[in-house]
């Protein structure tokens, strides 16, 4: 399970939860005996830094006052967190030196992108999605969640559910195989 960490994992056509249905997922940290968090990185908010700013106590400029906030998952959705370059660190800075993509849940880390001061590249997000011990690995098992290959541009995307219909089409999944109803047979 060690491997999921840094990967990027898809939601399978047949995923019945509306909560992960078309989702793409980065597995930020994968530890024995706590869990995965990961984080959805194809959900965008109405939001951006501008509308949470002043609940964070920042002044935001431009060009980041207007950076979008995407749902990172349904935990912990009043928590912030940040998927950044590594050109920006903290104390509360979780690194991934292997896929280049820092991962840090601090104010401090608010602040300095409201100010321009933050990482060149970051995606804003509120929650995360976690599994327990051994619960991603099954739903892998039972084909809930597809692999993808990392692409850090795909983090960054923009593309919303169109980056889940983009990877799908890398991995050339024909949709019309799956059946409605997800689990093994």
């Amino acid at each position: 399970m060690q491997d999921l960490q840094g990967s990027i994992i898809i939601a399978a056509p047949n995923m019945l939860d509306e909560t992960f249905a078309k989702t793409v997922v980065y597995i930020a940290s994968v530890e024995e005996g706590d869990g995965v968090l990961g984080f959805i990185i194809n959900r965008p908010t109405n939001l951006c830094l501008l509308d949470i700013a002043d609940q964070l106590g920042v002044e935001a400029t431009e060009p980041h006052a207007s950076a979008r906030v995407f749902r990172g998952g349904p935990v912990g959705n009043q928590h912030g967190f940040v998927l950044h370059t590594p050109d920006y660190e903290d104390m509360q800075t979780m690194r991934n030196h292997q896929r280049g993509l820092n991962m840090t849940n601090s104010l401090e880390v608010m602040r300095a992108i409201a100010k321009g001061q933050g990482p060149e590249r970051f995606r804003l997000m509120l929650g995360y999605a976690g599994w327990g011990d051994g619960q991603l690995e099954d739903e892998i098992k039972r084909h809930d969640w597809l692999t993808a290959p990392f692409d850090i541009d795909d983090v960054f995307s923009n593309d919303g559910e169109a980056l889940w219909d983009r990877l799908m089409g890398k991995l050339q999944i024909d949709l019309a195989g799956y059946s409605d109803v997800s689990g093994s047979a």
